[in-house]
């Protein structure tokens, strides 16, 4: 009879979520299995706390342990399978639930959603950065264990805050307030403060709050209950709702729960919170029928209940309940929960209060009540759970599934074989082989090449040697997540090439499955190769094969073969007495791991275990490589003893660990204590041996377990060099190993105070793998001197040269691949000679004379080494290789570059040529090496040598861009450039920067190539623009990150994507850190600092192409080298750039930009912001050449970076959009392309040049947004932002005393800057918007809108008012979006930026200079935008009028602004009248251009829908007509969108009594109801409305609809405000309104079949007999006046004048005539003369007269 384990698996049941009824499921589960059923859980975390004892854990009355359930203890008992992960959806069509990262999607039958609900912080600004939130419960104990180790760690007074007054919020405060006695005493204070929204315990009875408030006085606990709660948290204070603020040390959130929000993607039922709905069998409402919810996350739809863990406790076993019924097919138990609970409120001090319903005690009784419940239900959980009733459980369940499908997989189960080794179903193979392919990462050069009968594997690569490996392991008990265990055994196996140096480079894989469903074989074995391609692609391994068998037990391995570098490879015999022994990872995986499979409770621990297993060595063997590694093995299953062991035997040496000082995972020894080890220890003990001391320690400490334990993906045990200890233990703790320890060391067998060269004979080898040299005529020279004595081969200083100069004649013929160059062996000397000099300086053990003679050889060796480099480089004294004598000083290069890194990182090659590579070993240099050689030849020809060096790293850094090994060329560059004599050589060269005459010829890219710094920071993410698409890898710099990190532009997997952008953004910031380090390095030599600014203002100069609107980027360099190039200027930038602390203020000087002596002077071609060019040439002469100016460092760095960013971010985010824009355009012409045979190459190559155009597109985007450089970037326009308004105040002045208006005149200092100082700080913040607002801290908003509300209305500071159109367009990016606005503009500003952060709603809503001054400004920027001399001012203007009326309806909505409104228009009535004129001329022109081209679109789309007809009509005009279609697409989105604001505007000024008074203005009143008038013309005359209909409206933005109703409420405004003065504007429309007076009849209609509101429709229909009677009066008017006198009509309007006025021409005009066309045009109509209104005449008399006449009309007739 099979076991219940061994039963095949036909059902899964999916728990979601470790909460309180998911706990009790699987109890159930445990004592009951159900047959065939698998059952997993899901959660993120190990341990599930239990919620009700958190505040009895904070008071310190409970462990951590106490109050967690161990949910692998508990999926132990219940035989299921755990995964640590966190949902983020479910597909219910496919039955899978959406796991976080890679993991592929989870299947079930059955699904129970149990995950709890998570803080809504977000309601509230502030709370996520200044505040800890409570949930998820899971990771709140260890944030608030951190506050209390701070608090402790402190000796000052301590304030907590708490928010929420709920009952988890006033326990939460109790339990503090008593845990903070213990910190307190006399001259220092504990404190906690509680703030509620309204009453505290609002859910329960008042009696609750009556004795709470009590409780709380009587602990001193301050009490704020405010009916608006909490507005905003800022750091280190609360501000509430009622203007109080609060300081505090922590603040903790404990309200606002919500649902995740991953629910609304599901397609289940949820409640108006987000909530799921469940039925009363807790069922999802109206689902599948197969998924089950239970807990907070869920709500009853037929009996709501509160979200409290009491209802979750009690659901469980409903759902454990019906998950069986479900199994079984029976009909499911409802549920109905009570209606009311008890409530038990811990009160800090063994202290509680009760209550239920009304009534309420509180008592310390009641706290061991509750204390008696709480430890109950652990209990039951932990401890209480019966682990030998479990096993001893019946082999086979009585009640098997009454299913015929699980009946024949049983029998089938009985009757299988092991024939054809027990593989797996060929179609369960394909099916999955398919799946992981597609699933393949698309940028790893990794693939599954499965097919043949065995995989075809080439010969390695010259100089490199073959390795392989195979390992195999079977998951054990607490690790049947089969992705994870799928991605360990990769990694696991890959473990020994790492520790040999080498690189994996393909896999054959064995795969074990329990047989099962097909289905369900299919589904693990999917999941278990998932992982394992996971960890292969990590390492860029190919998977070539493998077998698939059927087991009892999930296993897997594989069998690895890898490469390694000839000379660099790692073995087990290379320790050296004196080396350290660092261990990488922890050991106890074995210990922690049989724990688990014994029910013990190490959940909590567990998770760092698997972590661990789960980080690969790839990473250590990196962060190794350069610190000269002597020995490594990795910590397999022999155990660390067992590994050290064959280590010290291969070795012929003996080791000394510090017991106290082997890192082992957290819960190790007290499962050692409860007596648990590994299977495999026994045997590992018995392998133990005497050459291994510190045994005795290790037993004492009773760890002697953990040495002897066997690890699974254990970590590598290497030995090396003392002195590189340290650094190489900081290098692994970044690459993620923290853990990481020395601990021990090889100990000295003996010492001998010569250094015999015999000893060297008698090797075969040194320790550097490499044969040593016998010099054997020189050996039998010396001993035939000394009479026969072997005594004269010891190394001294009277033998050393003879022994160099024999090595470098004698040697040199017989140098093979196998041994250095003379130089490099040379270098070698050097470098040995440091070494040994440390040691025995060192060395106690060594007498004094015999430590001078040594260190007195030494130090000869170190000058002879460097002297003979010298002869054999500049004078060719000995013999050399011919490839040597090439390379010349090159090989210099090429030992710093194996110093800086691994020159063989990967497979791709090396930085150091090929065939050099295969011709010697190059030997690490020394740091001193070139000091020493400086020294030795200075007063010698050393510029040859230098300028060598520098051409052969120019040559290496020109090759790589950032997925290269970047780190070694530059690390090399810095370590050469911190020579002061050899930088000052190379900065004074050409191969730095050309001289002053020469590099007026050069441009950007002969910089950028040509010159040593150019080539270092051309190291770059983003590819050249002028490359061919086509042939992208012969484009230079490799590797090529378009391809390999975007092979499918922006289309590939997001998970992939992120991946990538992490990888390109890290180099990035590696990358400008050494330049930024190598640019540090040369301004601090005194020698170099002016040749680096130079260089710095060279490249600006030389790159002005790029400033151009079309530029030849031939010429300029790309953009890769200009954003390398701002980075790191704004990383010099960084110590000045806080505005707070002053540094820059005294430093700037603004006549730098326009001296021309200064390096970084602005060009003439730049724009200022107020002066023109003659202006600024008269200031200069005046105020700077006649001085003697001298520019601090701050100051040239801060003007020089300002340009940079100018020319390189700006520009480059233009490039990137003509990428995108010319792949939309080549992915058009793709799709257009007829379907011929012919053509398939053609959009072939279309195709595949979009596609690497998109890929192009995301290295600038990923590049551009790497997180460094965005925080410099915003830090600078800050610190530009807040220096501005200084230079106009004054720069004395300070942030209080600076208001508005600003200082008139407006300084010349501030008028000389140039204009893109201020349109790219626009820009940028309109950038950062899109990419990141949360880059923006408060001061940073405060900063930035100060600047707009300084100069937005400042039109003598910034005089350009399309500049001020910039700043408009960015507040219009931060405004927060209107979710009911449907009629956005599609190029809005906003259109892809998020919702504004809410510090920049708050400052645009309450700063008071903000408040007072911003709409004026938008205002009068409206106004002036005009008129201006740029080329497409007229277009231009639309956007920006656009963007003013968006910030402008936003501010209408806000109390203050509206006040600051009403106030321009009643101050400045002028203004604002030009303003609703320039609202009316824009209206007009945009919609007529609109409704006039609707009728042209619907003739095209009429000819398109004939499909006979169209296809009648030449290709010609076929082609002529869609284009047009398209032109008139894309313009009526336009029209339409823009004029909806203008619309709106006038919709919402027009419904205010104050401000539509200026509606009424003769000046524009009737000129705008006569616009209104032919808008309705054109949408309500029947004739009209049918040349309007279109096919699809919404394609082109027209939506009559809205359009309507939008100039009736206007209409309808205006009628309210003034119905006479608006019927007689009306009226006196002849042209449409008298020409049809049905509009208004029709408008009616049309109004009412739309169901608009009533009022609206009521006041046009007065409107419509209202204008009727005035349209009789104006008739009787203008019949009385017929035959007026020809001095009383206005010569223009043919018009009776009513209030003539004399022009300065002499002409008379009527005031409204001549005050209308001063709206647009500023000359007398007669003269062309410059004229305002004050220049008018009145004419009284005339105007008596003219009115006497016609009283006496009307009198008359």
């Amino acid at each position: 009879m099979k076991s219940m384990a061994a039963l095949p698996v036909y059902k899964d049941v999916v728990l979601l979520g470790g909460g309180h009824s998911h706990v009790e499921v699987l109890r159930r589960f445990g004592m009951k299995p159900q047959p065939g059923v698998r059952l997993t859980v899901v959660t993120p975390t190990l341990s599930a706390p239990y919620s009700g004892m958190i505040p009895g854990f904070v008071s310190g009355f409970y462990s951590l342990q106490d109050c967690h359930i161990d949910l692998c203890r508990l999926a132990k008992y219940a035989n299921a399978r755990v995964i640590v992960s966190s949902a983020v959806g479910i597909n219910t069509s496919e039955k899978s639930v959406l796991l976080e990262g890679n993991r592929p999607p989870l299947e079930y039958d059955i699904l129970s959603v149990n995950v709890g609900i998570t803080p809504s912080e977000s309601l509230v600004p502030g709370v996520m950065e200044h505040a800890t939130p409570v949930k998820p419960i899971a990771s709140f104990a260890a944030k608030i264990q951190r506050i209390f180790d701070s608090i402790r760690k402190n000796t000052s007074s301590h304030h907590i805050v708490v928010v929420g007054g709920g009952a988890g919020g006033v326990e939460l405060a109790c339990a503090l307030q008593y845990r903070l006695q213990e910190y307190q005493h006399d001259s220092r204070t504990m404190h906690v403060t509680l703030v509620s929204k309204g009453h505290i315990l609002s859910s329960l009875h008042p009696n609750a709050r009556i004795r709470m408030l009590r409780l709380l006085k009587e602990r001193d606990i301050q009490l704020f209950e405010i009916d608006g709660g909490v507005e905003r948290v800022d750091n280190g204070s609360l501000v509430l709702s009622n203007g109080h603020v609060l300081q505090f040390d922590d603040c903790l959130w404990c309200t606002h729960a919500k649902a995740p929000e991953w629910f609304k993607t599901t397609g289940l039922e949820l409640d108006d919170n987000g909530y799921m709905l469940v039925d009363e069998y807790l069922l999802a409402c109206n689902g599948p029928g197969n998924i089950f919810g239970a807990g907070d996350c869920v709500t009853l739809a037929k009996s709501p209940r509160p979200k409290a863990g009491v209802y979750a406790v009690r659901a469980g076993p409903i759902i454990a309940d019906n998950i069986e019924r479900t199994l079984q097919g029976k009909a499911l138990r409802p549920w109905q929960p009570q209606s009311s609970h008890l409530n038990l409120i811990a009160c800090g001090d063994q202290y509680a209060l009760m209550v239920k319903q009304f009534i309420a005690f509180d008592a310390a009784l009641l706290w061991k009540w509750k204390d008696h419940i709480d430890r109950t239900f652990m209990h039951k959980y932990g401890d209480g759970l019966d682990f030998m009733s479990s096993a001893m459980a019946p082999a086979m369940p009585k009640e098997m599934p009454d299913n015929d499908a699980y009946k024949s997989l049983m029998q089938e189960a009985a009757m299988r074989c092991g024939g054809c080794g027990s593989k797996i179903g060929s179609n369960i193979l394909s099916s999955v082989l398919k799946k992981v392919e597609a699933r393949t990462r698309p940028q790893a050069s990794v693939s599954i090449e499965w097919g043949d009968d065995a995989a075809v594997i080439s010969p390695p690569p010259a100089g490199t040697t073959l390795l392989q490996t195979i390992d195999f392991f079977k998951s054990p008990a607490a690790l049947q997540d089969p992705y994870i265990f799928g991605y360990i055994s990769a990694i696991h196996s890959m473990s020994d090439i790492y520790a040999m140096n080498g690189v994996p480079t393909s896999a054959l894989a064995l795969a074990v499955l329990p047989f099962a469903l097909p289905k369900k074989m299919e589904q693990q074995l999917y999941h278990m190769m998932c992982g394992a391609m996971d960890a292969l692609a990590e390492a860029d391994c190919k998977l070539i094969g493998g077998h698939t068998s059927e087991g009892n037990d999930m296993s897997m391995g594989f069998s690895i073969t890898g490469l390694v570098q000839d000379g660099y490879m790692w073995k087990k015999s290379g320790m050296v007495p004196g080396n350290d022994i660092i261990l990488t990872k922890p050991l106890g995986t074995g210990i922690l791991l049989a724990a688990a499979d014994t029910g013990l409770p190490i959940g909590h621990w567990y998770t760092a275990v698997i972590e661990s297993m789960c980080l690969s060595n790839m990473n250590a063997r990196t962060a190794c490589q350069k610190h000269s590694i002597t020995a490594c093995t990795d910590i397999t299953g022999f155990g660390l003893l067992g590994h050290i062991l064959e280590m010290c035997e291969a070795s012929h040496a003996r080791c000394q660990l510090d017991i106290e000082s082997i890192p082992l995972f957290s819960g190790v020894e007290y499962c050692l204590e409860q007596g648990i080890s590994s299977s495999l220890s026994q045997g590992n003990e018995e392998r133990s041996a005497p050459c291994v001391s510190g045994i005795d320690a290790a037993k004492q400490k009773n760890i002697w377990g953990a040495l002897l334990d066997p690890q699974t993906s254990g970590g590598l045990v290497l030995t090396l060099d003392p002195s590189n200890t340290e650094q190489c233990l900081e290098d692994l703790r970044r690459a993620g190993f923290e853990q990481a320890r020395k601990i021990g060391r090889v100990i000295r067998q003996g010492s001998s105070a010569g250094l015999p060269m015999e000893h060297g004979i008698d090797l075969s080898y040194n320790e550097d793998g490499q044969p040593y040299t016998f010099l054997k005529s020189l050996a039998e020279e010396l001993v035939s001197e000394n009479n026969g004595s072997k005594e004269a081969l010891r190394l001294e200083q009277s033998t050393l040269e003879r022994a160099i100069m024999c090595r470098l004649l004698e040697g040199a013929g017989s140098v093979s691949n196998k041994t250095p160059w003379p130089v490099q062996y040379l270098i070698g000397c050097h470098r040995r000679s440091m070494d040994l000099y440390s040691k025995v300086q060192s060395d106690p053990t060594l007498p004094d004379a015999e430590k001078n003679d040594a260190v007195e050889a030494l130090a000869l060796s170190r000058q002879l080494s460097v002297s003979y480099v010298g002869f054999m480089l500049q004078m060719s004294m000995f013999p050399q290789p011919e490839q040597a004598e090439l390379r010349g000083g090159g090989q210099i290069v090429d030992s710093y570059l194996v110093q800086s890194g691994d020159p063989y990182s990967g497979v791709f090659g090396s930085l150091i040529p090929e065939e050099v590579r295969n011709s010697t070993k190059v030997e690490v240099i020394h740091p001193e090496f070139l000091p020493d050689y400086v020294s030795r030849f200075e007063d010698e020809n050393i510029g040859d040598l230098i300028e060598q060096i520098g051409g052969c790293l120019i040559n290496v850094m020109s090759k790589i861009s950032i997925l290269g090994d970047f780190s070694s060329a530059l690390s090399a560059l810095m370590n050469i450039m911190a020579n002061k004599v050899v930088a000052a050589h190379v900065c004074n060269s050409a191969l730095f920067l050309p001289g002053s005459d020469a590099l007026s010829d050069v441009d950007g890219r002969f910089i950028e190539n040509k010159t040593i710094l150019g080539a270092a920071f051309g190291i770059s993410s983003i590819p050249d623009i002028m490359e061919n698409p086509l042939s992208a890898s012969d484009n230079g710099r490799s590797p090529d990150v378009a391809e390999k990190c975007f092979p499918g532009g922006d289309a590939g997997r997001k998970a992939d994507i992120r991946t990538a952008a992490t990888t390109i953004q890290t180099s990035l910031d590696q990358a400008h850190a050494l330049l930024h380090r190598i640019i540090m390095t040369l301004l601090k030599n005194q020698d170099a600092k002016t040749r680096v600014l130079d260089w710095f203002a060279a490249v600006l100069s030389v790159n002005k192409e790029r400033t151009k609107m079309r530029p030849d980027m031939k010429k300029a360099s790309t953009d890769g080298f200009m954003l390398n190039v701002s980075a790191v200027l704004l990383r010099l930038c960084r110590p000045f750039l806080d505005p707070s602390t002053g540094k820059a203020w005294s430093k700037l000087d603004v006549r730098y930009l326009s001296d021309s002596r200064a390096r970084g002077c602005a060009s003439d071609d730049d724009t200022r912001l107020g002066l023109t060019h003659e202006e600024l040439q008269q200031w200069t002469q005046e105020h700077i050449l006649n001085e003697d100016c001298a520019y601090h460092f701050i100051c040239e760095c801060f003007f020089l970076t300002g340009n940079a960013l100018r020319l390189s971010i700006f520009k480059a985010l233009e490039n990137c959009q003509q990428l995108v824009r010319a792949a939309r355009e080549y992915d058009r012409e793709a799709s257009m392309a007829p379907s011929d045979p012919f053509m398939s190459m053609r959009v072939d190559s279309l195709r595949k040049v979009s596609s690497r155009l998109r890929s192009m597109a995301m290295c600038f985007e990923v590049s551009m947004q790497q997180r460094e450089f965005l925080d410099d970037f915003v830090a600078y326009y800050g610190l530009l932002s807040s220096y501005l308004p200084k230079l106009a105040f004054g720069m004395s002045a300070t942030g209080e005393h600076l208001s508005l208006p600003l200082p008139s005149p407006a300084p010349k200092e501030f008028l000389s800057l140039p204009e893109y100082l201020v349109e790219n700080l626009c820009m940028g913040l309109t950038w950062i918007g899109h990419v990141g607002t949360q880059l923006l801290t408060p001061n940073l908003v405060e900063q930035f809108m100060l600047f707009f509300a300084f100069f937005l209305g400042s039109n003598d500071y910034v005089k350009n008012p399309y500049l001020r159109g910039k700043m408009v367009e960015t507040l219009s990016s931060y405004m927060p979006h209107d979710e009911d606005r449907d009629d956005a503009h599609p190029w809005s500003s906003r259109r892809f930026t998020p919702q504004a952060s809410q510090e920049v709603a708050a400052m645009i809503n309450a700063h008071p200079l903000v408040v007072e001054n911003l709409v004026k400004a938008l205002v009068l920027l409206f106004v002036e935008i005009e008129r201006t001399d740029r080329h497409n001012a007229f277009y231009e203007k639309f956007n920006t009028r656009y963007q003013i009326g968006e910030v402008m309806i936003y501010l209408w909505d806000h109390p203050g602004h509206r006040q600051a409104w009403t106030r321009v228009v009643q101050n400045d009535p002028k203004l604002y009248v030009r303003f609703v004129n320039m609202m009316i001329n824009d209206s007009q022109h945009l919609l007529q251009e609109a409704l006039e081209a609707l009728p042209e679109v619907r003739d095209i789309e009429m000819q398109m829908a004939d499909e006979q007809t169209w296809h009648a009509l030449p290709n010609s005009t076929r082609d002529e007509l869609t284009s047009n279609l398209d032109s008139h697409r894309r313009h009526l989105l336009s029209d339409f969108g823009l004029s909806s604001v203008y619309l709106k505007l006038m919709e919402i000024t027009s419904d205010d009594p104050q401000i539509c008074a200026r509606f009424f203005d003769l000046q524009v009143r009737d000129r705008q109801a006569r616009i209104l008038d032919f808008f309705l013309r054109y949408m309500t005359l029947p004739t009209e409305r049918k040349r309007l209909k279109l096919k699809n409206p919404e394609k082109y933005g027209w939506k009559p609809r809205e359009l309507l109703s939008s100039l009736a409420r206007i209409h309808a405004n205006l009628f309210k405000a003034n119905n006479e003065e608006w019927a007689q504007a009306v009226a006196a429309d002849t042209d449409y309104y008298g020409s049809d007076p049905s509009i208004f009849e029709h408008l009616i209609s049309i109004l009412s079949s739309l169901g608009a509101p009533s009022d609206i429709v009521q006041s046009i229909d007065q409107l419509r007999i209202q204008a009727a009677e005035a349209v009789k009066a104006s008739a009787a008017d203008d019949e009385n006046f017929e035959d007026a006198p020809e001095e009383f009509e206005d010569p223009l309007s043919c018009r009776i004048m009513k209030d003539p006025v004399k022009l300065p021409s002499g002409q008379i005009l009527d005031r409204t005539t001549i005050l209308q066309h001063l709206l647009t045009d500023n000359r007398d109509p007669f003269s062309r003369e410059m004229m305002t209104e004050d220049d008018l005449e009145e004419l009284p008399d005339l105007k008596n007269r003219i009115l006497q006449w016609m009283d006496e009309q009307r009198k008359s007739k």
